[in-house]
């Protein structure tokens, strides 16, 4: 038999590559990590004579108007036999059968922090040093002023000599050991201003260290923050549904971008949801994007195949083939090759980060 092949492409899954050649022809080349997984196991059942041919057609989101919901009915409903691209294993989907999963994909969000890095720090930088320095110096000249009207002979010796610019200093940078010698009325008021600014200006600098770790390294989506919050889904994608039960709401993209619709209105969704390597691809786009990294469980990515008597023996020859390639590390391989970082990967014995 010769089977009937539907492919979507979405890179780094499928990658959609034009070649040019020197007379100007351009030929469309294949790749990514369910691609080349699928390449070798067609092969394999060519050798094995299970099948004796395929014909591919490739689909995609951007020109042919594929959601993965129709790409799911072309092969259950039509004229494809099988559909190689990322199908989540859920309820929806139990009339076409599933190969073994592939990979375990991560649920996550991204979304865009309401200020940069630089800007985070620079705020920090304001808050914790720049505001209390100067608030220092301004009550330093006040001092200086306030006791120059006072009669010199209430004042101590150290402080007839005392500058502007070391008042400034002994209350800025704790340099008051003069003033401790001899006790008097200005070097207690100087001491203890200068306890006093100790305490605001330490407390600033930490509660500051404290905000912008959390600013920089604390990830705004988890099971709490997302409750009643809008998250921005792909169109045609049922995985969606996965969120609700987390409290959170959900609204479908209506275009064919969902990045650039969420880039336009990040003030209405708290974040956007696809797979987690499409994700990783928009990042590439937008390197303000962060991605979450809160345990929201693991989808199954998997292969479907039309219900057919006349295919039962192609699943299960399918299926034997991923085996072999999960246990000799070729699917880990080329998903250290095509990821930017590595995934959990779905093994006969184990799942290995």
């Amino acid at each position: 038999m010769n089977l009937n092949v539907l492919v979507y492409v979405a890179p780094p899954l499928v990658i959609e590559t034009n070649n040019i050649d020197k007379n100007g022809n351009t030929t469309k080349k294949y790749s990514g990590l369910l691609y080349d997984i699928w390449t070798i196991v067609k092969e394999r059942l060519v050798e094995k004579k299970m099948i004796q041919g395929y014909k591919e057609t490739f689909v995609n989101n951007d020109n042919n108007k594929m959601t993965l919901i129709k790409a799911h009915d072309l092969v259950s409903n039509g004229p494809y036999d099988i559909g190689i691209g990322y199908f989540s294993v859920v309820k929806s989907r139990i009339n076409t059968q599933f190969t073994r999963p592939i990979y375990l994909n991560k649920y996550a969000i991204a979304y865009l922090p309401n200020e940069s890095e630089i800007e985070t720090i620079s705020k920090g930088l304001f808050r914790g040093f720049i505001k209390p320095v100067t608030i220092g110096i301004i009550i330093a000249f006040l001092i200086f002023i306030i006791f120059k009207f006072i009669p010199k002979h209430l004042l101590s010796k150290e402080w007839n000599k005392t500058g502007s610019w070391e008042l400034i200093t002994a209350l800025i940078f704790k340099s008051t050991f003069k003033y401790r010698k001899n006790p008097s009325l200005s070097n207690a008021v100087i001491l203890v201003l200068e306890l006093l600014f100790g305490v605001y200006f330490i407390g600033e600098m930490t509660t500051t260290l404290r905000d912008v770790k959390s600013d920089l390294y604390n990830n705004k989506i988890n099971k709490e923050s997302i409750i009643n919050k809008l998250i921005l889904t792909p169109k045609g994608y049922t995985n969606s549904n996965h969120w609700i039960k987390y409290g959170a709401i959900i609204e479908e993209n209506k275009t064919d971008n969902i990045l650039d619709t969420y880039e336009k209105n990040t003030n209405k969704y708290f974040g956007l949801f696809d797979d987690l390597e499409i994700l990783k691809q928009f990042k590439i786009k937008n390197n303000n994007l962060v991605i979450s990294t809160a345990n929201f469980g693991f989808d199954e990515i998997a292969w479907i195949i039309k219900d057919t008597n006349q295919l039962h023996d192609v699943l299960y020859n399918i299926n034997n083939e991923i085996i072999i390639l999960q246990h000799d590390h070729t699917i880990m391989n080329l998903c250290k090759t095509y990821f930017l970082s590595l995934i959990h990967i779905s093994e006969p014995t184990r799942r290995t980060p």
